[in-house]
């Protein structure tokens, strides 16, 4: 039985891992970036010093703001879903971090999650992260029928889903729901 990947990724890992910081790159793609990395580390068992772990544990950091966001200029939340991921792969206790009540202003009776706090409209994306974010930190959505009624509204006839009410269905949306869906019901029950 043929094995997949055919050649092992970990030497192409190791080497963007050290690259972490991408200096002209957004903290939006920074922190997307690290996640992947580090998600794809934990998958195939790479380890990561303990010297670049508090390395990338301190650049990621730095992107927290005095709400307990994380993002640059502003926090988001899907940045700070991103950097909460990364972090709780790195061993971090995101638990102790300062970024509930940032999470709580992103939370929306109609949309679920806003990425940025009172500013709507929301996408399928935002709510995803959102759910993620508050299952990283052991916590439940405030208004998880609002999310669900969302999400029901992305999907299509086709079963796919997408961004919003209104949209051609994509899978990367049809992820975002089914994962978010997944949670949800996991939290609820």
């Amino acid at each position: 039985m043929a094995q997949f990947p055919r050649i092992s990724p970990a030497p192409y890992l190791k080497k963007h891992l050290s690259r972490y910081q991408a200096v002209h790159a957004s903290s939006r793609i920074r922190l997307r970036r690290l996640n992947y990395l580090t998600d794809l580390c934990m998958l195939f068992e790479i380890n990561v010093s303990p010297r670049l772990k508090d390395e990338i544990i301190s650049f990621i950091m730095s992107f927290q703001n005095s709400n307990g966001g994380f993002g640059k200029p502003v926090s988001t939340l899907m940045e700070t879903t991103d950097a909460l991921g990364t972090l709780q792969r790195l061993g971090y206790p995101v638990t102790s971090l300062p970024v509930t009540e940032f999470l709580k202003s992103c939370e929306d009776l109609v949309h679920g999650f806003l990425n940025i706090p009172a500013m709507a409209p929301s996408f399928l994306e935002h709510l995803h992260a959102g759910v993620v974010a508050t299952s990283l930190l052991g916590g439940t959505p405030q208004y998880p029928r609002a999310c669900l009624t969302f999400i029901q509204a992305c999907q299509n006839k086709t079963g796919g889903f997408s961004r919003a009410s209104h949209g051609l269905p994509s899978l990367q949306n049809t992820y975002f729901a089914i994962h978010a869906l997944s949670l949800l019901e996991v939290t609820a029950g």
